[in-house]
């Protein structure tokens, strides 16, 4: 069996972000040694309801480390120092998230960007995402063709792509799933394993048997979204 890992992410939450762009700078390493990555877009208030999961925020505690956590974070993680919490959070991004799980299945070949740009956008831009003149804004760049951004943005009202994204957040939540980024990883001898968080990567990649020396080391950052 192939090794796999799922990532399960949510625009909304910077810790997705984080392992989103982690994931991807380690890509040719995960490549040369067989391992599939797979993001999957789930909307992050579907989990914390299924789950029964409060998020930072509404923990007074939590939410003070979080700010503390964040900038530590974006260091390790190579990010801008503009990321910062957005003005209007939590943001809805059912919108986007909808997006992208069309985007998937008709953009392969854009899709990770469009990720990435989401995240630029409501995390480094403070540019609300929800609303759909916004988001328009931030895709463009990926449909220049005629008539495919509106596609984009119609499929997210559709009900096919509703039930995509609800689908998603289901199958994360059958999988043990409380919060974001959630991963399920299958390694080669077909054993499988769940990991929380962009501060598990070490014991990832162990699961994984990675070499000691591509196992691109520990990550140090514990708070997640």
């Amino acid at each position: 069996m192939s090794p796999k890992i799922t990532c399960y992410l949510d625009c909304v939450s910077p810790y997705s972000y984080f392992a989103f762009t982690h994931l991807l700078k380690h890509q040719a390493t995960l490549t040369a040694h067989n391992i599939e990555l797979d993001f999957i877009p789930i909307f992050l208030g579907g989990i914390n309801a299924g789950s029964g999961n409060q998020p930072p925020w509404m923990v007074p505690a939590k939410a003070a480390y979080s700010n503390v956590d964040l900038q530590h974070a974006k260091r390790y993680f190579g990010l801008p120092n503009l990321i910062k919490r957005p003005s209007v959070f939590p943001t809805n991004t059912l919108r986007p998230q909808r997006g992208l799980v069309y985007i998937k299945a008709h953009h392969p070949t854009v899709y990770h960007e469009a990720f990435r740009l989401a995240w630029v956008a409501l995390w480094e831009n403070d540019t609300d995402i929800s609303q759909p003149t916004l988001l328009s804004t931030v895709w463009a760049p990926l449909f220049p063709a005629a008539g495919e951004l509106e596609k984009v943005l119609q499929a997210a009202e559709d009900p096919r792509w509703k039930k995509g994204l609800q689908d998603n957040t289901k199958e994360a939540l059958e999988c043990g799933a409380f919060g974001a980024p959630w991963f399920v990883v299958t390694n080669s001898k077909g054993e499988r394993s769940v990991f929380f968080g962009s501060d598990r990567f070490h014991y990832m990649f162990a699961f994984l048997g990675l070499p000691e020396g591509e196992s691109v080391g520990v990550v140090g950052e514990k708070a997640k979204l």
